[in-house]
């Protein structure tokens, strides 16, 4: 993770091998989140996920997560859960591509 104004890295997670990225968005946030506070998180669509969203905005208490929707076949669905929807309904762009 990366602080984007001072380009401090905040959290790493390391791994052997080609892996899904979003099982260690959980231990880097938690590690960001224990040496400074942020107002926004931005992430790219592997991490999507509603949990994911959950954990910055009620475990964390980060006020707004901009991570990309994965679409996953879905076609014109509505998302179901609350962070997705709010996302769907209005995705910051401009914000998103600050990353």
């Amino acid at each position: 993770m990366l602080h984007t104004h001072s380009h401090l890295i905040v959290g790493a997670v390391t791994g052997i091998g080609p892996s899904q990225d979003s099982p260690d968005f959980t231990p880097v946030m938690r590690q960001a989140t224990s040496i400074m506070t942020f107002g926004t998180v931005l992430a790219d669509a592997g991490f999507d996920a509603e949990y994911n969203h959950r954990l910055c905005r009620e475990d964390l208490g980060i006020p707004r997560s901009v991570i990309a929707l994965n679409r996953r076949n879905t076609g014109r669905r509505w998302p179901k859960t609350p962070y997705w929807r709010a996302l769907r309904h209005r995705f910051p762009r401009m914000l998103y591509h600050q990353r």
